[in-house]
């Protein structure tokens, strides 16, 4: 597989993925990454994360979405004095809350795991040395993989050119 190849199996175009993940309230960078597991695993040669962590994210994510729902069922604008209504809606709320930064977490391990098999594989396939930056992996996790994966192709020229220059 060339750089662009792999550019064009794995990248998406980043206004489509920020536009989808907005539309599904985040649920878009789950199905990305579902499309794309079993190709990064074929290429990887083995797992490179396994089921129960990805099995993981999805539970969070529904929770995230189910708790302040039924929050909500609890929460009635007219709440009987004494009454502990408000404190059921609440506790559903902080589920919901703390789901979703659990969920947040687990999608930071995965993309890291990524992060690390696509260093390594740009370096055994393409002789490439990538270093992914691991703040901007943290803070943007799959927006920044798929920016990766869109510029490889764009990386492997530079080097090849780089080369040119030096045999010159």
């Amino acid at each position: 597989m060339t750089p662009k190849q792999f550019s064009e199996n794995f990248g998406e175009s980043m206004a489509t993925l920020i536009i989808l993940t907005i539309i599904s309230a985040g649920i878009y960078p789950i199905k990305w990454l579902a499309e794309r597991y079993k190709e990064w695993n074929e290429l990887a040669g083995k797992k490179i994360y396994n089921n129960q962590l990805f099995i993981a994210v999805i539970i969070c994510q529904g929770l995230s979405i189910i708790f302040p729902s039924i929050g909500n069922l609890f929460f009635v604008d007219t709440v009987t004095p004494g009454t502990s209504t408000i404190s059921i809606a609440n506790t559903f709320f902080i589920f919901g809350k703390l789901s979703i930064r659990i969920g947040g977490v687990l999608m930071i391990i995965i993309a890291w795991k990524i992060g690390k098999w696509f260093e390594s594989y740009c370096e055994k396939e393409f002789k490439l040395n990538i270093k992914v930056n691991k703040i901007l992996l943290i803070l943007f996790n799959i927006f920044y993989l798929n920016y990766l994966f869109l510029k490889l192709p764009i990386l492997a020229n530079m080097k090849t050119q780089n080369q040119k220059l030096t045999e010159e």
